[in-house]
């Protein structure tokens, strides 16, 4: 096998690894994410896919996130067929396992999910919206910026939110100003 096909193999295994001791958690949740118990398992699993994941090095941040679509967790949402048909729509729902290291210490380890946003979207709602994407937005030497966009699933319904994160791990959340062009 070519050194190419071994560094492929090793970063997939080490990526497999990685998502199961960040992302799978321990012990009991209270992130709102439903369990499922395997009757042949002793300990609750947690069925979910791998939408993205960046592990970067910037300036003096390395940041890495893993975004989650939960497989257990879900938003339904009643739609009518062109035929007049009622159907139930099922939309998965989101998170972000962000871990960021600065000068090569970390300073914070998060899962990051929409009922982080509560200070912008009204309590009584947030639970028809998903974390749709999440960028890295800027880079400083102090600060590290993220886009993401918080919507109710098919519609132009939503937020676009500043995820801040300073050098010391202070989380500062912000709605993003968007300005249309005609």
């Amino acid at each position: 096998m070519s050194k190419m096909g071994l560094y492929k193999q090793a970063s997939i295994c080490f990526l497999l690894f990685f998502l199961f001791v960040t992302c799978n958690g321990q012990g009991n949740r209270e992130d709102g994410i439903k369990k499922e118990k395997n009757i042949s398992e002793s300990s609750d699993t947690i069925r979910q896919n791998v939408i993205q994941h960046v592990d970067t090095l910037v300036g003096l941040f390395r940041i890495d996130y893993t975004i989650i679509e939960s497989l257990d967790d879900t938003i339904l949402k009643d739609n009518i067929l062109a035929t007049g048909d009622k159907v139930k729509y099922e939309y998965r729902n989101r998170e972000i396992c962000l871990n960021i290291d600065y000068r090569k210490t970390t300073i914070l380890k998060k899962k990051v999910n929409k009922n982080d946003f509560t200070s912008i979207i009204p309590k009584d709602k947030v639970q028809k919206y998903q974390i749709w994407s999440f960028d890295i937005n800027n880079i400083s030497d102090t600060l590290a910026i993220f886009s993401l966009n918080i919507c109710v699933p098919d519609t132009d319904d939503c937020y676009s939110v500043l995820y801040s994160v300073s050098n010391t791990g202070k989380i500062t959340i912000s709605e993003e100003e968007v300005i249309w062009e005609d």
